[in-house]
């Protein structure tokens, strides 16, 4: 049910701001890059203290997944800058064989 919850989660972070606040893809793209990177880095060094056990750092990969996914469609469909298009989608793609 969790991933329901991330896929709404990051839809807004990208489409929902963009409409709220009548913003660019741009922006609200940073905004979901950096709500992915404070999540991953917390729950990652959590782990690695072994606060969290490994269920709850699965919801972490799943959360890497749908973002990398909700990622590459905005530089897919040029949302977003075309700058390193080629490079950033390589990024993404070994990111996503990573979480996997």
């Amino acid at each position: 049910m969790y991933h329901l919850y991330l896929v709404v989660y990051n839809y807004f972070l990208v489409f929902g701001i963009k409409k709220l606040f009548e913003s660019n893809y741009e922006t609200t793209s940073r905004i979901a890059s950096l709500s992915h990177s404070i999540v991953s880095t917390l729950l990652s060094s959590l782990f690695l203290f072994n606060i969290i056990n490994y269920d709850i750092l699965v919801i972490g990969v799943w959360y890497n997944v749908i973002y990398i996914t909700m990622d590459i469609y905005l530089y897919m469909y040029n949302k977003i800058s075309k700058k390193d298009k080629i490079e950033m989608m390589f990024h993404h793609i070994v990111f996503l064989i990573a979480s996997y």
